[in-house]
């Protein structure tokens, strides 16, 4: 800083040597900070300030330069550690998502192949269920033909039956009777 003043010092005792302040300060004037300084120092000169009080003024600037360098920094450097939190926490919800993503991405690949496989399943049973219900009716239609099957041998019986009965009826109308007469009746018949 010491090089800045005495420059400066030097500069101005240059402009005392009928030399505007612009054209020694021309790289300063660029900005709009910089116009400013050399235009203050340019009055300063021109009220009859002394050099110390140009070097007062300079330090001034230059001890606000330093204090807005300083805050300047420190806003920068909280807004840096909202900037890294932020960014963290942006990874941090990224990497969730892309394990989220892989997640749901295997959930679906077993939830496909789960449905594939049940859909598979349901086939098989409705066509099981087909065959039994095939097979039943085939079954109820054979139960039903040997049911009229029984009931025709049941009635054919009881038919045998009633015949048999009734030749023990003869059979026994014709013993009661004589001996004689039943060997005639027989011969005749």
């Amino acid at each position: 800083m010491r090089t800045i003043s005495l420059f400066l010092l030097g500069c101005l005792v240059c402009s005392t040597l009928s030399m505007k302040l612009d054209n020694v300060f021309e790289e300063f004037t660029d900005t709009e900070f910089g116009q400013n300084l050399v235009e203050s120092i340019q009055l300063q000169l021109e009220s009859g300030a002394t050099i110390d009080t140009l070097i007062t003024m300079i330090r001034g600037v230059r001890d606000d330069l330093r204090s807005q360098l300083a805050d300047a920094t420190a806003a920068h450097e909280v807004s840096s550690d909202e900037c890294a939190t932020d960014l963290a926490d942006y990874t941090s919800r990224v990497d969730q998502a892309n394990a989220d993503f892989t997640k749901f991405t295997g959930l679906s690949a077993f939830d496909t192949s789960t449905l594939a496989s049940r859909v598979d399943e349901k086939a098989n049973k409705v066509a099981e269920l087909k065959e039994r219900e095939t097979m039943s009716a085939d079954m109820q239609a054979a139960r039903d033909a040997e049911t009229a099957r029984w009931e025709a041998i049941q009635a054919e019986h009881r038919l045998v039956q009633d015949m048999i009965e009734d030749v023990r009826a003869i059979v026994r109308n014709r013993l009661q009777v004589d001996e004689g007469e039943f060997l005639e009746t027989n011969m005749f018949m």
